[in-house]
């Protein structure tokens, strides 16, 4: 049976693209494992390129095992999900044939077809930037972009499942400003004319800036039929004083940065009008307790008024102190 003319051309766009995976990774040998397995089926990632934040001998030989497209790089240090990220970019951008960069945080999981629907949507929306709906564990939409317009912004921020959006707002690629980094495909033309992932953010938010840097120069996109997960592994009962801890000052982190890109940036303006939203669940994970309500006017001061993302010499000691003595719940 012949292919109609429009589709044989689309599958021929599809197949001359050729993809970049880049991951970076630290101390979850497993959980990035899973990752490079759930890709075996993505026949346009002609690299996989896995940086090792943790630089573990035992992680080079099984993921090498694992894929053949497999390209590892010891990072020598713990260089932050943004340092990670540039060294695996820079490795990569010297092969000219390389048209996307596909960015993955190392505890997604990559649904079948999910590179072909967002390679094809980039192509019919004439897009730079393309990313699939995220999900947890219990199916729910989670890591969501934005933002988007009308109806689908206020479905997208329900418990739903991506079922459930599409039933309601339809399957069509929708434009997004910024987006979390779970899992983010970006073409060359981009990342060459935008640049590469800031590196001084330390932790959260780096993906917000990158995505919204690139989405003030070209077109961003949802595309509701490209699914990937994001199946973070549990904290262990043993270290779930020190697991609180640290989503402290990973929260205090995305205040920071998300802040300092709003605020301080020239592409960051669209984030303003969700900083007050970022606050609020803030006070509502921690309480309303004057130490709580400190913490967060720093973030704020450290983010607006010193204008230092959570990469400066500033937060980090404020990181150590608190990772040593954690703040009081409020009651």
């Amino acid at each position: 049976m012949s292919v109609p003319a429009a589709q044989s051309s689309t599958k021929s766009n599809v197949a001359a693209v050729r993809v970049a995976a880049i991951i970076a990774t630290y101390n979850r040998p497993a959980i990035v494992a899973r990752l490079v397995r759930s890709m075996a089926r993505e026949d346009s990632i002609s690299v996989i390129c896995v940086v090792d934040n943790g630089s573990d001998p035992t992680v080079k030989k099984s993921l090498e095992s694992l894929d053949r497209r497999v390209r590892y790089i010891d990072a020598g240090s713990n260089r932050g999900c943004g340092g990670g990220l540039v060294l695996g970019l820079e490795s990569v951008l010297a092969d000219k044939s390389i048209s996307h960069f596909w960015i993955l945080d190392d505890d997604a999981v990559i649904e079948p077809g999910c590179g072909t629907k967002l390679i094809t949507a980039m192509q019919q929306e004439n897009a730079d930037l393309a990313v699939p709906f995220i999900y947890d564990a219990d199916g729910k939409i989670g890591s969501y972009p934005g933002p988007l317009k009308g109806q689908a912004w206020k479905e997208i921020r329900r418990p739903n499942t991506p079922a459930d959006f599409i039933a309601t707002c339809g399957s069509a690629p929708r434009e997004i400003f910024w987006s979390p980094g779970v899992c983010v495909l970006v073409s060359r033309r981009a990342v060459e004319q935008c640049g590469l992932p800031r590196t001084d953010y330390w932790l959260m938010g780096e993906d917000i800036e990158y995505t919204a840097r690139i989405s003030a120069r070209f077109k961003a996109t949802l595309v509701p039929e490209a699914r990937a997960h994001h199946l973070p592994p549990p904290a262990k009962d043993a270290a779930a004083e020190q697991a609180r801890r640290y989503a402290y000052v990973k929260f205090c982190a995305h205040l920071t940065n998300n802040t300092y890109t709003a605020i301080a940036l020239p592409h960051g303006w669209r984030l303003f009008r969700h900083l007050p939203g970022n606050y609020l669940r803030f006070f509502r994970e921690n309480g309303w307790a004057p130490r709580s309500v400190a913490q967060a006017f720093r973030c704020f001061f450290w983010g607006a008024i010193r204008r230092e993302p959570a990469g400066s010499a500033r937060f980090q000691k404020f990181r150590t102190a608190m990772m040593q003595s954690p703040p009081a719940k409020s009651t």
